[in-house]
């Protein structure tokens, strides 16, 4: 699952929120030391009319107008944890015998951010805890599609970030780091084969034109 965990975790943030929005008891429990009046004001503005279409979920980079309050997942790095010597995996594939496919093969660490954004400091502190309790609730729906595990890195400072105008009050921001480990296997079968050769835009090698062309 390299490369897909912001997308994944994002889909079972927004899930999970659709379940923990429409059942008020327990969105109440995640918040003890909270009176019932500030936790029905927090589950009134986030959960409108009891429906749970007000928090916005997406990924990042994508071409529409944020509208608050928003969770916006940015994939953020793919260190590498653990690769076998040349990176010879495989799976065993034979039946009384002992014959092992051979596999490129990586373990890979993927690291995403969650980008919380609200317009009250208190909305925001509302709904860290949210999604904070979604991921822990809901990482075996991860471990299910291939991952290994998930592990908190915490959360940032709340951040001001103030609007074009100066009378606004500005977006309040706190970013979560979350982590995973996915084991990748590929197959070496569509490796291409003969040599690789970098030649000249004007000339064409079997059937192949080369150069880059920036018309």
């Amino acid at each position: 699952m390299a490369g897909l965990f912001d997308l994944h975790l994002m889909t079972i943030l927004n899930k999970g929120w659709d379940a923990l929005a429409a059942d008020k008891d327990a969105f109440f429990a995640l918040y003890e030391g909270v009176s019932t009046e500030v936790k029905q004001q927090w589950y009134d503005y986030l959960v409108p009319d009891g429906t749970n279409h007000r928090v916005r979920f997406q990924p990042a980079y994508v071409p529409e107008q944020t509208k608050l309050p928003a969770v916006i997942v940015l994939y953020a790095d793919e260190p590498e944890d653990v690769s076998p010597l040349d990176y010879f995996g495989g799976t065993y594939a034979g039946t009384g015998e002992t014959k092992i496919e051979r596999k490129n093969s990586i373990l890979l660490q993927q690291i995403a951010l969650v980008h919380i954004m609200a317009e009250h400091p208190e909305i925001l502190r509302a709904l860290h805890l949210a999604m904070l309790a979604v991921c822990l609730n809901t990482r075996s729906t991860l471990y299910n599609l291939g991952y290994i595990d998930l592990e908190y890195l915490g959360g940032g400072d709340v951040e001001v970030e103030r609007m074009i105008t100066e009378d606004e009050a500005g977006v309040y921001t706190r970013i979560q780091r979350w982590r995973s480990r996915s084991h990748l296997e590929m197959s070496n079968s569509y490796t291409p084969s003969g040599k690789a050769f970098v030649h000249a835009t004007d000339v064409t090698v079997d059937t192949f034109a080369g150069g880059i062309d920036l018309k």
